[in-house]
């Protein structure tokens, strides 16, 4: 369990909003429990006054072959995610899923993470439409370790999830990050921070 876990909601709508969400995290490195509510846009505040570090780049992202993928379960047996689909956006990493099907990227994590470093990570999405009630899947590893994990409800507003909590495992410098999102719908998606504090 960590020993420490602050989710942070970004947002000026009520707590009554909440339950108009659907949504489940599971724990990883220490993880949080998910917060976030619709209505919200991304911004640079942090909680306290430490610097904070990098953990993956925009621009660094590639496609993921099939045979290293985590969920080979969730994957079509065809996977149509053209290049125009995703890449970095505005200082993000954003991802199209009117043209992209199913998206797992990876990418080396930039620095190493200890037992005790605070991590945050920020993820961003467009009001999200389906021509069905449907749900999304979105998750995070990092060294084969699962940090955070989602199932947003479709349709739903635009939402902001921002999360902070105490990692409790350490990860070397270049082990792999893996980010994966699938949904119906014409949808945008903005991975917009994974950091952790400098030390």
């Amino acid at each position: 369990m960590p020993r420490s876990a602050q989710p942070r909601v970004t947002t000026g709508l009520g707590r009554s909003s909440m339950r108009r969400l659907a949504m489940v995290a599971v724990v990883g490195l220490g993880g949080p429990a998910v917060g976030c509510e619709p209505g919200s846009t991304p911004r640079d505040e942090h909680s306290g006054d430490d610097a904070r570090v990098a953990l993956i780049q925009p621009e660094a992202w590639t496609p993921l072959p099939a045979d290293e993928d985590p969920w080979p379960g969730h994957r079509p047996s065809r996977v149509d995610c053209p290049d125009h689909a995703w890449g970095p956006e505005a200082g993000t990493f954003e991802v199209e899923t009117g043209t992209c099907n199913y998206a797992s990227f990876v990418q080396p994590l930039e620095h190493g993470i200890e037992p005790g470093d605070r991590l945050s990570l920020t993820v961003h999405h467009l009001q999200l439409w389906a021509p069905e009630p449907a749900s999304a899947h979105l998750a995070l590893t990092v060294g084969g370790k699962k940090v955070w994990e989602a199932w947003p409800a479709i349709p739903s507003p635009e939402q902001v999830i921002d999360l902070e909590w105490v990692s409790d495992t350490r990860v070397d410098a270049t082990e792999p990050v893996i980010l994966h999102l699938h949904n119906h719908g014409i949808n945008s998606w903005r991975l917009v921070r994974f950091e952790r504090g400098d030390r």
